[in-house]
């Protein structure tokens, strides 16, 4: 059973499969997802427990597997008093706090400025920029290739930067890692340029 819980993250209930075969899902999930395209997970028993416990104890979990980016973490019942959820509850709402406020001062008004200011230097390229709570996308497409800039936040302290191209017989893509505390206009200007100018290279070639 799948779904979807605020701030974007999916919460996979596993009846009668034991803590090996959830970890056996979570790989088969990443090896579907690809390189990539990182994910972590936190695992937890759901027999005879309310869902509040259930989320609590997941979260957790997430929480360190974010933290010690590890794929996926599964936490014994008694590793963590409630205390100590509580806190790492309230460490993640500071955190996540802070990242709404640098996307909505520092990554979107910087997405917007750079469209506007490449739109007419790059020859038949349509450019594409959009963001939300999950991820913000810079995308470029011109005849020869494509090329994708992500900005995913995972929780914490890190941003996730994922750079993609299609179309190219050897795609120079890659993945970059920026402290939370490092996100300024200038950093991310200077990241979005340098794949703008990247991309600029191959449609010449």
């Amino acid at each position: 059973i799948v779904f979807v819980v605020n701030g974007g993250k999916f919460y996979i209930m596993l009846p009668n499969i034991e803590k090996a075969g959830a970890f056996a899902v979570v790989d088969k999930i990443q090896d579907t997802l690809g390189e990539k395209i990182i994910i972590h997970a936190g695992i937890s028993k759901i027999s005879n427990k309310t869902f509040e416990r259930i989320e609590k104890e997941t979260f957790a979990a997430y929480s360190e597997a974010c933290q010690t980016n590890e794929k996926a973490v599964y936490l014994e019942e008694k590793v963590k008093g409630m205390d100590e959820w509580m806190d790492e509850t309230r460490n993640f709402k500071l955190f996540q706090n802070s990242y709404l406020h640098k996307l909505e001062n520092v990554i979107t008004p910087v997405f917007y400025r750079l469209q506007k200011a490449w739109e007419e230097k790059l020859f038949k390229t349509k450019i594409e920029q959009y963001s939300d709570e999950l991820q913000s996308v810079f995308r470029l497409k011109h005849e020869k290739c494509e090329g994708c800039l992500k900005i995913i936040y995972p929780g914490f302290t890190k941003l996730f930067i994922n750079i993609t191209y299609s179309g190219l017989e050897s795609p120079e893509n890659r993945d970059l890692e920026v402290e939370l505390n490092e996100v300024t206009q200038n950093k991310i200007s200077k990241i979005i340029e340098d794949y703008i100018k990247e991309f600029k290279k191959f449609i010449k070639e």
